[in-house]
């Protein structure tokens, strides 16, 4: 193990643990010590689960369209004073439903990917080999597999086996993901890239279509009174920039949605295959990317 820097708890927290064999154990969920001298780390990964739910946005959208016919309001908020007014209570979800049942209006349903954290084991402090940081986060590299009977591979595997792959050197630092396969007559050698990944929140055109097309009961319907408001042809009505114009004019919420932005940069060398240790769920290589890059 790396003596050359110590760690803060909350650095360590979270990090992402490799084995031996290139294999993704999980990441860290805590840190455990038991008197007198062992220490160990909690290990966690996340399972995705799908769900089916109810769809609220979406029923709110049928109960606004039952409130418009009979007192032509259209927002939540006079939906739910309508509602309080009728049952006597402050709207909660539980009582919405009721009601949408008492109005027989069926209760839309939606499916979620929800991700739950799963107990994978603890690792030993005696058994991480090195730990290191870049731009991509820190990571804890072990010494030994973690995983009985499951085997890594060094020889040349096929380009949709590799690329897209995690890269982190000897030195538990991750350099990046490889980017392609190339080819030399001294042998093969990959390409990386580095991806610096952030977010932004844009409106989420979908959902909201969605959502107007039951409000409206058919995309048929839609279409026409968004041909009508805006004065566009009904053949492009449903196109992104309308639906949005549509809902800001009639006040209808927009839903927002994050999504990632990525940045790419290439690494200047291509790194030989030689140099690869070992190929699980990431590429592991043989020596430090500073030992690799002085001797291409």
């Amino acid at each position: 193990m790396s003596e050359s820097k110590y760690w803060k708890r909350e650095e360590i927290i979270n990090s992402l643990v490799v084995d031996s064999n290139g294999y993704i154990v999980g990441y860290v969920k805590d840190i455990i010590i038991n008197p007198p001298n062992k220490v160990s780390l909690r290990i966690y990964k996340m399972k995705e689960e799908i769900k089916t739910i109810i769809d609220f946005d979406a029923l709110h959208s049928l109960l606004i369209q039952k409130v418009k016919k009979r007192f032509g309001k259209k927002t939540i908020k006079d939906l739910y004073e309508e509602i309080e007014k009728e049952i006597g209570e402050k709207v909660s979800e539980q009582n919405l439903i009721k009601y949408a049942e008492m109005k027989n209006v069926e209760i839309p349903r939606k499916e979620l990917i929800e991700k739950i954290e799963v107990d994978v084991g603890e690792v030993s402090l005696e058994d991480i080999e090195n730990i290191n940081e870049s731009i991509f986060g820190v990571c804890i590299l072990l010494k030994k597999g973690f995983f009985e009977g499951k085997e890594a591979t060094s020889y040349y595997v096929p380009e949709n086996e590799i690329v897209g792959k995690m890269v982190i050197d000897k030195n538990a630092k991750i350099i990046g993901h490889v980017a392609d396969v190339l080819y030399s007559i001294n042998g093969l050698g990959i390409k990386i890239i580095q991806k610096k990944v952030g977010s932004s929140l844009i409106p989420n055109v979908e959902e909201l279509k969605r959502l107007l097309i039951i409000t409206y009961a058919s995309e048929e319907n839609l279409a026409e009174n968004i041909s009508s408001l805006l004065k566009v042809p009904k053949d492009s009505a449903l196109r992104s920039n309308n639906i949005l114009e549509f809902a800001k004019r009639t006040g209808v919420e927009i839903p927002m949605k994050e999504v990632a932005l990525e940045e790419e940069e290439e690494y200047p060398k291509v790194i030989p295959w030689i140099d690869i240790k070992t190929i699980g769920d990431t590429v592991l290589l043989n020596k430090s990317m500073e030992e690799i890059l002085t001797s291409i």
